[in-house]
């Protein structure tokens, strides 16, 4: 994963403290967008991002542009420049984590990317010489504070960060400096799809209570045994002894749901798909015998596309589909699972556009059956806001 630091043009007093997310070294340059929106309070359509010396598309993977930035100059900057169109509004920072030894050292994160990484391997770590001048910059060097990350694998817990002390790379008890203040620790858990009833248990299935964007790395374990339950201790086995024997360099589970039990089988949530594979393999080498089937594969899930207007730029998708229910009687959300999400430009005439009185995303999603019946006996439309979305199906 990558900490994503983004700072504004009015953050240029250090008493303003940037803002930071997460997000991963494999995402595009569109996903990059989806996060910066409700920060920037720009639509997604109108955000620009550049390097210093061209822009860069929505397709483009953020890791293989900051390894292409650091072969140019290893000693580069690992940032990119926000435009709202042609207006410079800020920059935002990438830091990765250090590994020395195939080992994460205190989960530090850097600002220079190493050279040596590729799109398709963990991140790396940087030569301790390197590091120490990041740790320790000369006097009005642009380098911000390092930056570490409680260690956490596959945990619903969320994230805390601290100071490192700038006197020694090898110096246990971190301490902060009076002059910069810590950031705050980040509830990467908000957007989980949370019941609105409070104090009440939600008894919903596991799936339902984790994003849509991430159903597409859901992973349904079961017993090839018909007639037995998962065996979900001796997975949890299986997989911790894998993570003790195996180098282990970059898995990524859900915040919100990483695993849980549902009827006989047992769900696994990633948010990557080289996450998703690894579990794959390691549930083929599971004794006795399971299958793990992909979410959408298991649920025999539907593709569909509708356009969606984005009255508040931003907002969950969770909670745009829960308004959705709330109008489309008998309506049920807890399986769509969303692929891809791409802004539609306002100027483009072409009878997309649900309106134009805000921004327009184009979604791609794969939805239950039960979900496509009930939308076709409405004329193959969803109701939402003041609006009749229309729903295509492929043949």
């Amino acid at each position: 994963m990558l900490l994503v630091q983004v700072f504004t043009s009015s953050a240029n007093n250090q008493n303003i403290k940037p803002t930071l997310f997460e997000i991963s070294e494999y995402a595009k340059i569109l996903e990059l967008k989806q996060k910066l929106e409700p920060i920037t309070a720009i639509p997604l359509y109108q955000i620009k991002i550049f390097t210093s010396d061209k822009s860069v598309t929505d397709k483009e993977v953020i890791s293989d542009i900051l390894r292409e930035m650091s072969l140019k100059d290893p000693r580069a900057d690992a940032a990119f420049n926000v435009f709202d169109n042609k207006t410079f509004v800020g920059f935002v920072r990438f830091h990765r984590q250090v590994l020395q030894n195939g080992k994460a050292v205190d989960s530090l994160y850097y600002v220079t990317p190493d050279s040596r990484s590729s799109s398709s391997s963990a991140v790396s770590g940087l030569p301790k010489k390197r590091a120490l001048e990041l740790e320790n910059p000369a006097a009005g060097d642009s380098t911000m504070p390092v930056f570490s990350q409680t260690d956490r694998l596959g945990t619903d817990e969320g994230d805390g960060f601290k100071c490192e002390s700038s006197s020694s790379m090898e110096e246990e008890q971190p301490s902060c400096s009076t002059g910069m203040a810590a950031p705050q620790c980040i509830d990467r858990t908000k957007d989980c799809c949370q019941q609105q009833n409070c104090g009440k248990p939600d008894n919903r299935p596991p799936y339902a209570r984790t994003m849509p964007e991430n159903r597409r790395y859901g992973l349904v374990v079961s017993n090839l045994d018909s007639c037995e339950e998962v065996d979900s201790e001796a997975l949890m086995s299986h997989i911790f002894e894998l993570f003790e024997s195996c180098s282990i360099k970059a898995l990524h589970f859900s915040d919100c749901i990483s695993m849980a039990k549902f009827c006989s089988n047992l769900l696994i949530v990633c948010v990557d798909d080289e996450t998703a594979e690894w579990v794959v393999n390691a549930v083929d080498t599971l004794c006795p015998p399971h299958s793990c089937m992909p979410f959408i594969k298991f649920f025999d899930l539907m593709r569909c596309t509708f356009v969606l207007p984005l009255v508040r730029p931003g907002e969950p998708l969770c909670s745009i589909f829960s308004l959705m229910e709330k109008q489309n009687p008998d309506l049920v959300t807890d399986k769509w699972s969303v692929v891809n999400r791409t802004p539609l430009d306002p100027c483009d005439d072409n009878g997309d556009l649900v309106t134009d009185l805000c921004p327009n995303e184009l979604i791609e999603l794969f939805i239950d059956e039960d979900s496509k019946d009930l939308i076709t006996q409405q004329c193959s439309k969803i109701v939402y806001f003041c609006w009749h979305l229309k729903v295509n199906f492929e043949c």
